[in-house]
């Protein structure tokens, strides 16, 4: 692999273009502030943040294969036979 250094024919340090804010963005942060101000609370991210441990030593049911699915083995098994 040929480093980006031994092809001295590269433009480096050219000037990119600043277009501003995406309107995308601007029409989602206009909602949000829509939406805050309609209930009168400001939307904080970080408490939808998940915890750092998760808790460990809980039983997971199982109920055994779901009968949807058993329909459709069924159904598979007599449409290739």
């Amino acid at each position: 692999m040929i480093a980006v250094e031994d092809k001295p024919d590269i433009k480096r340090d050219y000037r990119v273009p600043n277009f501003g804010q995406d309107h995308e963005i601007l029409a989602s942060d206009e909602s949000l502030a829509q939406a805050e101000g309609a209930i009168g609370s400001k939307f904080d991210a970080k408490s939808l943040e998940q915890p750092k441990e998760y808790p460990l030593g809980y039983t997971v049911p199982n109920f055994g294969q779901d009968r949807d699915i058993t329909d459709s083995i069924t159904n598979t098994a007599n449409t290739e036979a």
